[in-house]
């Protein structure tokens, strides 16, 4: 009766019933596509940016984390749409939710003790799939942006080290990717008392962005051999977490000043042309 209430104050069982929409939908995007469609939640971003997302080869989705499940679904399903590989790394509360579950590589950024293994298994399976020619998203920082006081701005949390060490074993190219956006006043209230008080937030923050828009920019793909010569592993997430961020600069999209994108469009994945994707993505 309590973990029913629970569940029902925090918008829990409304996010099993959009789940439960997105596996009975009829709909040619995958299972991320078709929950963010579920959630009356578009995307915009340039055509120039998509064609960014290299087709083939080991590839490494790097994305900052300003809202929680809407980028969560939504830099996945355009990946999905792109590529058809998309898979992600993610928090094993996904659990919850197979048919998600089904598309993720699941870890605990705050496991201890025995439970650190279990990561271990999630991080190795997931370098797995890179080695074998497959795609993977992830947020580096491991927790949806939050202010240092209820009163400010919210933030970017820190990259975690482990981004290197993936890169190191699966040998894969990073694409850096950038999503507008900020948490509503309940997260920024209660992940300020206590980080893990925000979590609580973190359904009704999907929910109640029917209607609206994610906005996604791309930038250009690094190399493996770029992304090593940072040397250090905090050097490393520090440095795709800055090309990350460059992306926010007015008109900046890591290309050179003579490139011009062509203005962003409102899509959904089901209606992504891979066709002209494909025709323009080189990876380089």
């Amino acid at each position: 009766m309590f973990t029913r209430l629970v569940e029902t104050l925090t918008g829990l069982r409304k996010l099993d019933a959009l789940v439960a929409n997105a596996e009975r939908a009829a709909s040619p995007a995958g299972i991320f596509g078709r929950a963010l469609d579920a959630a009356g939640i578009s995307t915009i971003i340039a055509p120039d940016d998509l064609a960014r997302v290299p087709r083939t080869g080991p590839l490494i989705v790097v994305a900052n984390h300003p809202t929680g499940f809407a980028e969560g679904l939504g830099v996945p399903a355009l990946i999905e749409a792109v590529r058809g590989d998309g898979m992600a790394l993610a928090h094993g509360w996904f659990r919850r939710w197979p048919s998600l579950a089904a598309r993720m590589f699941l870890v605990d950024p705050q496991a201890r003790g025995d439970d650190r293994a279990s990561n271990a298994q999630g991080i190795r399976s997931a370098a797995r799939w890179l080695r074998n020619g497959g795609s993977l998203t992830m947020f580096p920082a491991a927790e949806v942006a939050r202010p240092a006081r209820p009163w400010t701005k919210p933030e970017e949390l820190p990259w975690h080290s482990g981004l290197a060490h993936l890169v190191r074993m699966s040998r894969a190219t990073v694409v850096p990717v950038h999503v507008t956006g900020r948490t509503g006043w309940a997260h920024r209230l209660l992940s300020a008392i206590h980080p893990r008080l925000g979590v609580l937030a973190l359904a009704h923050e999907l929910i109640s962005r029917r209607g609206q828009s994610l906005t996604v920019r791309v930038g250009l793909p690094i190399p493996v051999e770029q992304v090593l010569a940072e040397g250090s592993p905090d050097a490393v997430a520090a440095r795709c977490r800055a090309a990350v961020m460059e992306l926010t600069k007015a008109g900046s999209h890591s290309r050179s000043p003579a490139t011009r994108s062509p203005r962003a469009q409102r899509c959904s994945p089901s209606s992504i042309d891979t066709t002209v994707i494909g025709d323009t993505a080189t990876g380089s």
